[in-house]
């Protein structure tokens, strides 16, 4: 997961608030519904899942996954509601799931809310998942957001008429456009992620995210590791051109190469379009030589 700026792309007429919309007619209805007396029939958003909100939400998130950071090569696509628009589950002390009352109706069509999302991450789906360590036993459990949303503390949820920003600090799953997951997560050389140490204990947000998002599944750990693997051996041949390099200060030739490398491992893992580049920038800062490369570069 990276951070995401969601002001890189400017909201779909479909969802503006400034003018009349579909999605203000839209929030404007499923309000009298939630809050009105007959709900025989049941409400149903439409203007969120429109191909003009979806484009702009894959343009945002580069076409991955804003949880995951899985491309969309290798998994199929959702606008997942990052405070669920319709019900709230909530998951008891047992590991269940249940039924916990309406959701957030009144942000069904709020450009802030919608997440570009694999269905893995999205939906409820039974997975094996990889342990806190790697060589931590695997579990066969469901995972996926669902309807979940869960806080530290349940007091703290909002209801229509109170600003999100009262229940941000308890809200307990990282939101790629309001968080920066490299403060929650961190990666290994083989692409296991964990969640990082804060302080004395790890964080509570880290932990959270890899529990629900499930994202210790397989096969996208084996997708991480794959990447991990491909990246450390550019990284190798890259430390090996640099310290060659090095020993031929008067051979441009070789200079040339390390920076044909550099290119290579930018474009085929650090550029914004490549799946899983928060484990890529990570694998990169802590195996690359930057002291020789530095003293390669610039004499």
């Amino acid at each position: 997961m990276i951070k995401v700026n969601r002001s890189a792309v400017t909201i779909p007429d479909c969802l503006r608030t400034d003018i009349a919309s579909d999605g203000s007619s839209e929030t404007q209805l499923a309000i009298d519904y939630f809050e009105g007396n007959d709900r025989k029939l049941g409400f149903t958003y439409k203007v969120y899942s429109r191909a003009e909100v979806k484009s702009r939400l894959k343009k945002l998130f580069n076409n991955k996954c804003g949880f995951c950071e899985i491309d969309y090569g290798g998994a199929a696509s959702d606008v997942e509601h990052f405070r669920p628009k319709g019900r709230l589950d909530t998951i008891d002390e047992r590991g269940k799931v249940k039924i916990s009352g309406d959701g957030y109706y009144w942000l069904g069509a709020d450009w802030s809310n919608l997440i570009y999302s694999c269905q893995h991450c999205n939906r409820g789906e039974t997975h094996i998942h990889a342990g806190d360590f790697p060589d931590a036993e695997n579990s066969l459990r469901v995972s996926g957001k669902r309807n979940l949303f869960p806080l530290i503390d349940e007091s703290k949820r909002i209801s229509r008429g109170n600003h999100i920003n009262s229940e941000e600090p308890y809200r307990l799953l990282l939101d790629p456009c309001n968080d920066d997951p490299t403060l929650h997560l961190e990666f290994d050389n083989e692409g296991h992620i964990s969640a990082r140490k804060v302080g004395s204990s790890r964080s509570t947000k880290g932990r959270n995210s890899i529990e629900i998002y499930g994202l210790r599944r397989d096969p996208l750990n084996a997708r991480r590791k794959t990447t991990a693997t491909m990246l450390l051996y550019a990284v190798s041949i890259l430390n090996d051109a640099t310290s060659a390099s090095l020993r031929a200060l008067n051979d441009q030739s070789l200079r040339s190469k390390v920076i044909d490398h550099i290119s290579h491992i930018q474009h085929n893992f650090l550029a914004s379009h490549c799946p899983f580049l928060a484990m890529s920038r990570g694998i990169a800062v802590k195996n690359i030589g930057f002291a020789s490369l530095r003293k390669c570069l610039n004499r």
